[in-house]
């Protein structure tokens, strides 16, 4: 199962804010199952397609991102840095001050929206559109797969 992600902005909805539903998805190991046991190509192209809207770029994007957005809505952010003292490679005694859990996922968040702007519309903000990913199942075949 992968997540799919919208932002709904229709007050009338009474729903505003990001939405998640899942969409069925296969691994590959799927795939290998369907193949060994020689199932009609339709069956075999509706796997292979479950498969690779797996692989797709923006999906993974998508994922990381709502991720650290969820960190963010259950994270407090006024959290204090949390400091640790350890001895060093050379016996010396170290401190060190670890981030606010908050702001790590913030920065992530914000890292993954300057290289990937349509995410920013998961927010709700003015944003270009998630790219296109196509998914070729013949294509796929001719290259990954024996089908005679």
């Amino acid at each position: 199962m992968i997540n799919n992600y919208s932002y709904n902005n229709d007050e009338n909805s009474g729903a505003i804010g990001l939405s998640v539903t899942m969409t069925e998805s296969n691994s590959l190991k799927d795939v290998q199952r369907i193949v060994a046991l020689g199932k009609p190509a339709k069956v075999l192209d509706g796997f292979i397609e479950r498969y690779l809207i797996t692989l797709d770029p923006a999906q993974k994007a998508a994922d990381a991102w709502y991720e650290h957005q969820l960190l963010l809505e259950t994270l407090d952010p006024q959290e204090q840095p949390f400091t640790r003292t350890y001895i060093d490679n050379n016996g010396d005694e170290q401190t060190e001050t670890l981030p606010n859990p908050y702001e790590v996922a913030l920065t992530h968040r914000i890292e993954l929206e300057i290289n990937n702007t349509w995410l920013k519309g998961l927010r709700g903000l003015d944003a270009p559109e998630r790219p296109a990913f196509v998914v070729d199942a013949e294509g796929w075949k001719a290259t990954n797969i024996d089908v005679r």
